[in-house]
């Protein structure tokens, strides 16, 4: 054979090898490993189902092209770091958690397994990445941090109820989205109280015991506003029947304690997240590097409002909040 029939074979044998080897690896089952928040079935489509049918959407079927493994930790420490430590030892292609602290307890055991994440407060001052518009470690995603959220929160309440003076921030000050970002949100909710007469006062609770007491002394002039946070999330039943009890009206951060009972939520809009999230994982899959997959900020929220609660509290949700629902319970 001649010198330039070898040199065009091993031309052909380096292209055709890296092609039979990406053939593999895009027909190889992909693993996903997710460590979520929420696991009621009644709420599927609103988290993990939204995520799953847009991931289809984009051509990944579950059990064909790609394995999920999820856990649902809860709030004890403990089963999210044993649950964080299942799912790395996996080796996915992709992780993704739903909150800071799920976030973190994935960060902490793994640098190389690309992460994304949603509903983070503040992702700088938790330390996964060094800005924004290109991540600076192996993790990117979507955060709910806005600071004019618990304005709109007290507002809200004020909607509600004209004779509030007084709103209760409700808070485990052990969880949450990071100090700076906690520090900018109450900072902010207290300046535009201010600036509608109304009083916002932080009460921090780290037993039921705490939370109990808290809602009991609240007077007829308070209003109580509870934080995003799993200590809180977990005592949830807790919290909405004190409410109750104590004809305290009350707003949350999360959809499901309306659909639970509560009276008010102003919240990133859950589906628009996890959506994205599938966006972004799909992508990773295909090839691009999460560096060049910025951070992003909320732009889509939900008001939703339990009429139900609100008759039961002597409350007249006015015509004017209620046309800005995108959810109504009657």
């Amino acid at each position: 054979m001649r010198r330039r029939e070898l040199i065009a074979l091993g031309s052909a044998a380096v292209v055709v090898l890296p092609l039979a080897v990406r053939a593999q690896q895009s027909n190889r089952m992909r693993v996903i490993g997710i460590l979520d928040v929420a696991y009621e079935d009644a709420y599927r489509k609103f988290n993990i189902g939204a995520f799953e049918e847009a991931f289809s959407k984009l051509g990944w079927v579950d059990g064909e092209s790609v394995r999920i493994q999820r856990r649902v930790p809860g709030s004890s420490k403990d089963k999210i770091d044993s649950d964080a430590d299942a799912l790395v030892s996996l080796a996915p292609d992709v992780l993704i958690a739903n909150s800071t602290v799920l976030t973190a307890a994935l960060a902490q055991r793994t640098r190389q397994i690309p992460i994304v994440f949603m509903f983070v407060g503040n992702p700088i001052d938790s330390g996964f990445t060094d800005g924004l518009a290109r991540p600076s470690r192996n993790m990117t995603g979507f955060t709910a941090f806005d600071p004019a959220i618990g304005g709109k929160m007290v507002q809200f309440l004020r909607d509600v109820k004209p004779n509030l003076r007084t709103v209760m921030a409700m808070a485990n000050p052990d969880f949450g989205g990071g100090r700076s970002a906690n520090s900018i949100f109450m900072e902010r909710t207290k300046q535009m109280g201010i600036e509608m007469g109304i009083e916002v006062r932080k009460a921090n609770v780290r037993t039921t015991a705490e939370i109990e007491s808290t809602i009991a002394q609240m007077d007829d002039d308070v209003g109580l506003m509870v934080a995003a946070d799993q200590f809180i999330f977990s005592n949830r039943r807790l919290i909405i029947d004190l409410a109750a009890r104590h004809r305290v009206p009350a707003i949350y951060p999360w959809a499901n304690y309306v659909r639970e009972g509560g009276l008010m939520a102003y919240t990133v809009y859950s589906p628009a997240q996890w959506q994205d999230a599938a966006a972004y994982v799909d992508r990773i899959l295909r090839g691009t590097n999460v560096v060049d997959l910025p951070i992003q900020q909320p732009s889509k929220f939900n008001l939703l409002i339990n009429l139900k609660t609100a008759a039961a509290l002597g409350i007249t949700v006015p015509r004017e909040v209620l046309v800005l629902a995108r959810e109504v319970i009657e």
